[in-house]
């Protein structure tokens, strides 16, 4: 009896241990993931994997894994975690990365939104897997069972449930319930109740197309999803009811239904208090709504008002106040990107062509009617289309593909070593170039290219990389060339050489690490001046030297880090150089300094054997990028050099200065100001010390590139701009002369859209 007993009772105990046991087993047995259920356009959309790799193939209902990153344009996208049931709604023009998921009660699943807005109905059911943690740029959101619209700035609106929301400006963390809103820039950082139509304008643009709300865990449809058949139904319900009934229905639903509480939406109908019950919209509400539908062309007017622009104002050129006025159609799908520029710059009369400002000497209006022969003629009708196009670009240095053409400041080969932000629209709109940038990357090869004016081409320059192992471990040998066909085109006078060129070869090694976005590099270049029919080697090899360290002249080393994380675009490179080459060339002071280069060289092959030629330069540049939360950008960077000459260090003359800053449209309350500015300088430091030893300190010279603009919005359909900048006199051939001088070029613009 006693052992029948003892097996009883061991026989119920092992059936509570597999009771207690079995579904923390099952439980830890279910794999947490999230699948793309719902997007507007498959066009504006890319997914990347955990490696960076971009994903061609989007399709509805593909898993998404930990370390995928979903970037949106003009499309929104939704996501759908299993098996918990929770739904996240991403909209346009938004990062969102998937970091981790909750596969023990400890995590919990971690989301950061770089870019954008996000909403989130959370399952709230006990079933697990139900802690979320989101990371936007300025907060963090702690997260169970919740329905909210966080965007990457640090605005954040509960719908229903609770978020521990905490700020990552000062550490502080506060809760916030249904029917709050808080903001971690707001002057005191803390929940506010708001009205219910306040807080329905937080999700009127996220609600869910792809999957029903109403099937998440936990989670109950509030009569405002979906929006649109509510009012369907008022709307039918209205002819119905007689008009007294319409008022007091409210009444008696007010008297017998219970307060929504602070965490609930139920009081939520389009953005308007509940209590309209079934009674729809008065007559005088309909007849606004009838005298609001949009006319057959609204759409149409509408688009074409989203992409054209119109200026008039007055612009400096050469010391001369021209009038202008400039037709600036821009308009963006997805990556691609354009702008043209159509303008009549004129000093009398708009309507006259003969007083229409005419850059370089070109009439850009012509189209070959001012030439002759089919050669000069279709170049011509080339140049003058070519000078019509502000910008085309898609993509951006670094994708798999990228284009840009067109008036550029950023264009770059490989790490720069040769071209660092090379910019041909310092004097825009008085000189206008038409350049080229683009690169392709394959699974074992990468390609670039560029050239500085498609329409009257100087310099050209390209790269080759080969990466042997593929992108599994992407190592990558490049050989890279730039080349200036023209380098005394800024001359007043022809030299008499037989056309003058720089040549400038390099070879790189590249490792991208695409974990952590930073890519490690290592270059060395040098310059072969073409002259006289032959390049000129002993510009870099000296056979008649006495040892190798005296042959080897004119040539570069750069090596180093660069990219990006939590938003901070960083680059950090040693930079050594010998000789009259230095790293970053064709920089954005290039075309200003050309001459100077040119000269030098000259100089140079006249006597090679000078030991001025054989100082070292070395030098470390650093750059900062940082977008502050959609609302300021800022740029800087700094290469500090130094001279070995024997056993002598002392600072060098040439370094280099780069400052811009871009304050965003509508951060500015009331006034409304928005704009940016650029100061780029070379030798700053020995202007300084030229200060100290007596001179007078210029803040603008020759070695100065400053340009900005300051924007007041008007009106919704009206801008007023001031556009202000450095430029050097030219001749009438638009050449830099000896007598050239620095004067400062203002426009004042009046912008309309439509």
């Amino acid at each position: 009896m006693i052992r029948r007993l003892n097996s009883a009772i061991l026989i119920i105990f092992t059936l509570l241990f597999l009771i207690a046991v079995f579904p923390a087993a099952a439980q830890d047995q279910i794999n947490p993931t999230a699948f793309l259920v719902y997007y507007d356009d498959d066009f504006e959309l890319e997914i990347f994997d955990s490696a960076g790799e971009y994903i061609g193939d989007v399709f509805t209902g593909m898993e998404l894994f930990p370390g995928a990153t979903v970037k949106t344009y003009n499309s929104t996208a939704e996501i759908q975690l299993d098996p918990n049931g929770s739904i996240l709604k991403i909209s346009e023009n938004s990062v969102f990365q998937i970091e981790a998921f909750q596969r023990t009660a400890d995590e919990s699943n971690d989301f950061s939104l770089f870019n954008g807005k996000l909403r989130v109905i959370a399952a709230r059911a006990g079933l697990g897997f139900e802690n979320y943690s989101i990371v936007t740029q300025s907060a963090v959101c702690g997260v169970r069972g919740t329905d909210f619209v966080i965007d990457s700035i640090g605005k954040l609106a509960v719908k229903d449930g609770a978020v521990a929301f905490s700020s990552l400006l000062n550490g502080d963390t506060i809760d916030v319930l249904g029917g709050q809103v808080a903001d971690v820039f707001a002057d005191v950082f803390t929940a506010a109740a708001v009205p219910a139509s306040q807080l329905g304008e937080y999700f009127n643009d996220m609600q869910f197309k792809g999957v029903d709300p109403g099937q998440v865990p936990g989670h109950t449809v509030t009569p405002d999803e979906p929006e649109e058949e509510t009012e369907k139904e008022a709307e039918e319900e209205e002819p119905q009811a007689p008009e007294e009934k319409a008022v007091e229905e409210p009444e008696a639903e007010a008297e017998t239904a219970p307060e929504p509480s602070a965490g609930s939406a139920a009081g939520i109908i389009s953005g308007k208090p509940a209590s309209r019950g079934g009674s729809g919209d008065s007559e005088g509400d309909n007849e606004e709504k009838k005298s609001a539908e949009p006319g057959p062309f609204d759409d149409l007017l509408s688009d074409i008002g989203d992409f054209l622009g119109f200026e008039i104002g007055s612009v400096t050129i050469d010391g001369e106040t021209y009038a202008k006025a400039v037709m600036q159609p821009q308009f963006e799908i997805g990556k691609f990107r354009a702008g043209l520029y159509l303008p009549v710059i004129y000093q009398d009369n708009l309507f006259d062509p003969d007083s229409w400002y005419h850059p370089s000497g070109n009439d850009e209006w012509s189209f070959g009617t001012d030439q002759n022969g089919w050669v000069d003629v279709s170049l011509d009708i080339v140049s003058d289309l070519f000078l019509k196009i502000r910008y085309l670009q898609w993509g951006d240095n670094g994708d798999d593909f990228y284009l840009k053409f067109g008036n550029l400041n950023n264009m770059t080969i490989g790490h720069g070593i040769l071209m660092y932000n090379y910019a041909n629209d310092t004097e825009f709109p008085a000189i206008r170039k038409v350049g080229l940038n683009t690169g392709m990357k394959f699974e074992y090869i990468d390609f670039e290219a560029v050239i500085d004016d498609a329409s009257a081409p100087s310099i050209f320059g390209g790269r080759f990389v080969v990466k042997p192992m593929g992108t599994k471990f992407p190592l990558g040998f490049g050989l890279s060339a730039v080349a200036d066909i023209n380098p005394d085109s800024e001359l007043e006078s022809d030299s008499g050489l037989f056309d003058p060129m720089f040549v400038n070869p390099s070879f790189d090694i590249e490792l991208p690490l695409s974990m952590i976005n930073m890519t490690l590099f290592a270059d060395t270049a040098t310059m072969l001046p073409y002259i006289n029919g032959s390049l000129e080697y002993s510009t870099f090899y000296n056979a008649a030297a006495s040892d190798l360290g005296s042959a080897l002249n004119n040539y570069g080393i750069a090596t180093g880090f660069y990219g990006d994380v939590f938003g901070l675009d960083y680059r950090l490179e040693y930079r050594y150089s010998k000789g009259l080459f230095t790293p970053a060339f064709y920089n954005s002071n290039y075309d200003r300094n050309k001459t100077s280069y040119y000269n030098a060289i000259l100089a140079y092959l006249d006597n090679p054997g000078d030991e001025s030629y054989q100082t070292v330069t070395m030098g470390i540049y650093g750059e900062l990028g940082m977008n502050f939360f959609d609302a300021l950008a800022l740029t800087g960077g700094y290469l500090w050099p130094w001279q070995l000459d024997g056993d002598t260090v002392s600072p060098a003359d040439d370094d280099y200065f780069i400052l811009s800053l871009e304050l965003m449209p509508d951060v500015i309350p009331v006034v409304g100001l928005y704009g940016s500015v650029s100061y780029i300088r070379t030798n700053l430091a020995s202007s300084i010390r030229d200060t100290v030893d007596g001179a007078s300190f210029q803040l603008f010279d020759t070695d100065t590139i400053f340009n900005g603009e300051l924007v007041y919005p008007f009106s919704n359909n009206l801008d007023v701009a001031l556009q202000f900048a450095t430029a050097l006199s030219r001749d009438n051939n638009g050449n830099i002369t000896e007598d050239s001088e620095v004067y400062y070029a203002f426009t004042i613009d009046t912008r309309v859209h439509f």
